[in-house]
């Protein structure tokens, strides 16, 4: 089960803006309450430690690396599902402590730090006990290298395989890529500031500032549409660091934080769209379709769009519906892709400004960008196979660099 917000997505994002946040912001209030039986791509209740047992093995990775990482996840775990922000290291009630966090805490917690630890490139696998104290009494009683034997191996020395990350997001789902380890869950963002942008007219000429680029994107959905529309939205970030890129919008120039939403409605089977944005660097930020939702927070797909620049986003196919994924990741209920080929098809958003039909250009997509995620929401991670990786990543290490 996912939280849901009931609304007919138009071709205009600002029409419909509103009804957006003011939906979220009701996530946000009532996360603890509502959403807080809700939890990511993994269901909630998925993980009963009174009648299973499971430990997460990644290759190569040392005790100390998993407890630190179990800590940063249950921490996570417990905020996403409405807990109070706690520094760690700080005494919290028992009673708080044992509904919100650990591996003992309550439902939504426990899937939303199951996401984070498969984030960070482990895989969970179950154990032989009945229960998760059975296994943790025996996993403690344990000498070292037995210990590395479960949690560090390549193959373990027991268990079931039951989940390992997929891409389970893009279209086809089948498709294998490489990705890092380095892709931490947080929480700390909201959606309440981000200044959408509108979309420009049909026929209405365009008229970029002079540290503004142009995008043009296609939205088309397949599938069965139960009841709402498709859409994509792209935010503004830091590429290095995964924050808020605040930039000057407006006629005063007040520091916002831009954002774009392409929707079609239920009856609409594809649509094109042009908007002008502040030149700066932009985030897959979330996709939707029906009443069902994901934010790409545990890692995301960007652009750069640079002062000047005519950029086509390719086509955004969004399909509602069961995913064909293997038996290792949870089932999704929608997916996407993203097609560059047959830009004229796109260009039709500029016909009223002909010159920039000419300079237009596919946008460069790089996979690895760190967002936050949003109390309560259900929240993932996405990679445009092909698509190189950010500066600051290496895929094959997992480990993370600086970039010049």
């Amino acid at each position: 089960m996912l939280c849901r917000c009931n609304f007919e997505a138009t071709g205009d994002p600002m029409a419909r803006s509103a009804p957006f946040v003011k939906c979220v912001g009701v996530f946000w209030a009532l996360s603890a309450l509502a959403c807080g039986a809700v939890a990511g791509p993994l269901p909630r209740g998925a993980l009963d430690p009174n009648t299973s047992a499971w430990f997460y093995n990644r290759p190569g990775v040392t005790r100390e690396e998993l407890s630190a990482d179990r800590a940063l996840c249950e921490l996570f775990g417990g905020q996403m599902a409405g807990a109070p922000a706690v520094d760690p290291n700080q005494v919290v009630t028992q009673a708080l402590s044992r509904y919100f966090y650990g591996v003992g805490g309550a439902p939504a917690a426990r899937s939303y730090s199951d996401d984070c630890l498969i984030a960070l490139g482990y895989r969970r696998y179950r154990a032989m006990d009945s229960g998760l104290s059975a296994f943790e009494l025996r996993y403690s009683s344990m000498d070292a290298a037995s210990q590395l034997a479960l949690i560090s191996s390549i193959q373990p020395a027991e268990g079931d395989l039951e989940r390992k990350w997929e891409n389970t997001f893009w279209q086809p789902d089948s498709e294998a890529v490489e990705r890092p380890y380095v892709i931490h869950a947080r929480m700390n963002d909201s959606v309440q500031n981000i200044n959408w942008i509108r979309s420009v007219e049909p026929e209405a000429a365009i008229a970029p500032g002079a540290d503004d680029a142009i995008v043009v994107v296609t939205i088309k959905r397949e599938g069965s549409i139960p009841q709402g529309g498709s859409n994509v939205s792209f935010v503004g970030y830091d590429r290095r660091t995964g924050d808020r890129a605040r930039v000057p919008m407006g006629r005063r120039g007040h520091l916002s934080w831009p954002g774009i939403f392409a929707g079609i409605a239920r009856s609409t089977p594809s649509a094109t769209f042009a908007f002008v944005i502040p030149a700066g660097f932009y985030g897959l930020n979330s996709s939707g379709s029906g009443t069902t939702s994901v934010y790409f927070c545990m890692g995301t797909i960007g652009f750069e769009a640079q002062a000047g620049s005519v950029l086509d986003l390719g086509t955004i196919t969004i399909r509602q519906g069961p995913s064909t994924v293997s038996r290792y990741s949870p089932p999704t209920q929608i997916s996407l892709n993203i097609d560059q080929s047959y830009p004229e098809m796109r260009s039709t958003a500029l016909a009223a400004t002909p010159d920039f039909t000419a300079r237009l250009r596919p946008a460069v997509y790089s996979n690895g960008l760190r967002t936050s995620c949003i109390q309560g929401l259900p929240s993932d991670g996405i990679v445009m196979p092909g698509a190189e990786w950010l500066p600051n990543f290496s895929p094959n290490t997992g480990v993370a660099t600086p970039e010049h």
